[in-house]
């Protein structure tokens, strides 16, 4: 009976608060400026930083309604995550575990190697992308590495007096509504116009934000394994993953799965588990 009432408890998560998700949940580094303005900024970054064409999805199967088997999953997912405007796709011939474009509103693709893994996977994989999405930062998903870097480095420069991407930073500024220019300028100007610390740039940033998605996928699977191993299928060769396996080694030699291990074990995870009404799991 007990196990019983818990995984209703698990079934039925309240939403993840915005206070539970700054203190409990995101990485120190996803506080940065940078990443507020990245959401403001988000249609003309999508213009510089193009994520790509999506996959044709003639043969891809739309998940909405009731009626695929998934639904009352991705429902579980909105209601925590509080995200509703968005499309999913399921498209076995997308060779990527999951893919996010910044339409209105967000498509959400999950690929081939995320459809061939466990539905617990694949419930990671959806709340990795739709935390991008709630954040505003949809547009950052597709984007590897040195376009990622180089987007940051661009906001960066509003903070750099005469840095070499000033006026790219600047154009972007220009091109936002009046509204938005507003508030971009109140966030720099919080800071008092100074060069942000090493933890609130570029790579960190960068880190801080995978780090935050990571721990949201973590969250709304309570599932160790199955957000390990997920993790591990984005990277390249991740589709050859082996169910069963002893991962010790990948947690050696995988800094940002070493740190979602360490959040797994943290007093913060539980408490966002015991703030959103989720089953407290340690496997």
């Amino acid at each position: 009976a007990l196990a019983r009432r818990a995984h209703k408890r698990h079934e039925r998560p309240g939403p993840l608060a915005d206070d539970v998700l700054a203190h409990h949940v995101a990485h120190p580094s996803f506080n940065s400026p940078l990443v507020r303005l990245a959401g403001l900024c988000a249609p003309q970054l999508a213009e510089r930083f193009d994520p790509g064409p999506p996959p044709d999805l003639a043969e891809a199967t739309a998940i909405s309604g009731r009626r695929h088997p998934f639904s009352f999953r991705l429902r579980t997912l909105q209601a925590l995550l509080g995200v509703d405007r968005f499309r999913l796709y399921f498209a076995p011939s997308y060779g990527e575990p999951v893919g996010v474009w910044p339409q209105d509103p967000p498509l959400i693709v999950l690929g081939g190697p995320a459809l061939d893994a466990p539905e617990a996977e694949q419930v990671g994989h959806l709340a990795r992308a739709l935390f991008y999405v709630r954040a505003g930062l949809a547009g950052l998903f597709n984007l590897g590495y040195r376009r990622r870097l180089a987007l940051f480095g661009t906001l960066d420069a509003l903070f750099v007096p005469g840095a070499a991407q000033l006026d790219a930073a600047q154009a972007l500024v220009d091109a936002v509504p009046e509204a938005v220019a507003a508030e971009i300028k109140r966030v720099v100007d919080a800071t008092g116009r100074m060069t942000l610390p090493t933890a609130y740039t570029g790579e960190a940033v960068m880190a801080g934000v995978s780090a935050s998605a990571d721990r949201a996928s973590l969250l709304a699977g309570g599932d160790l394994r199955a957000a390990a191993e997920g993790l591990l299928r984005t990277a390249p060769g991740g589709s050859d993953v082996p169910e069963g396996d002893d991962l010790t080694w990948a947690v050696r030699s995988a800094p940002r799965l070493r740190e979602l291990v360490k959040y797994a074990l943290s007093e913060g995870y539980g408490q966002a588990r015991r703030a959103c009404d989720l089953a407290i799991t340690r496997d």
